[in-house]
């Protein structure tokens, strides 16, 4: 049977038309096609995690975040080169910097006392040495019979280390801390101790205590960077 010619263009036009505006079963809208997408591409933030390498990114013009504090009586002292940080009374004064070597924390002088102070010093490396053998060679090196070195074990840093009380030092009567890190020495000194001198100790328990709480050992930074400090702590 030959369809009519108007007939057959009506019939085109109709299925043409259908093509345009149907859609096909089973075919998601594209608008809704662009909205699932685009749902399923963004994840959550996360909160980043302090690792090694984060702290390592971070600039050394800046406190490490591992000792900030809130505490406005507080300030930070951080030396890269050193590779640690830690926190010390704002009362104190920092003095005898020598980057990445030696520093220095003095409280106030009174009438009625010098001040307390610790001098963290960097000596070298332990060469394998364990904390325990490198305060075994220093007390035989120092040679001292009177009066009695007590040894006590405690922690900086999450290391072993180990306190030595009643060690005469070029300060007088001091106490000694040692630890080791990636076989590097630390060494704290605290003084004066001697009994006459009491009057120092609030001094020396402040910035003991501020200074074993905080200190933290750092990844390694650019050699040229030099230690700075913070203040307040935040």
């Amino acid at each position: 049977m030959r369809i009519p010619l108007k007939a057959a263009i009506s019939l085109l036009a109709i299925v043409l038309l259908a093509a345009c505006t149907g859609t096909p079963s089973g075919t998601v809208p594209h608008e809704t096609a662009t909205h699932t997408v685009s749902t399923a591409t963004q994840s959550a933030p996360t909160a980043p995690v302090a690792t090694g390498a984060t702290l390592a990114a971070v600039s050394t013009r800046k406190p490490a975040l591992g000792c900030a504090s809130g505490d406005v009586t507080l300030k930070v002292y951080f030396d890269p080169v050193a590779q640690y940080c830690l926190l010390y009374p704002a009362r104190f004064t920092v003095g005898d910097v020598q980057p990445g070597y030696h520093v220095a924390f003095y409280g106030r002088p009174t009438a009625d006392s010098p001040g307390g102070a610790l001098s963290l010093m960097e000596p070298g490396l332990a060469l394998g040495r364990t904390v325990t053998q490198v305060v075994d060679e220093f007390l035989k090196s120092a040679g001292q019979s009177s009066p009695p070195i007590v040894r006590e074990a405690t922690t900086i840093g999450g290391e072993p280390a180990e306190m030595v009380k009643n060690v005469f030092g070029e300060a007088g009567l001091v106490w000694e801390v040692f630890v080791v890190h990636a076989d590097h020495i630390y060494r704290f000194t605290l003084y004066p101790m001697e009994d006459v001198l009491v009057a120092t100790r609030p001094d020396i328990d402040a910035i003991w205590q501020a200074v074993q709480r905080s200190f933290t050992f750092l990844e390694a930074a650019p050699p040229r960077a030099a230690p700075i400090e913070a203040t307040p702590a935040r």
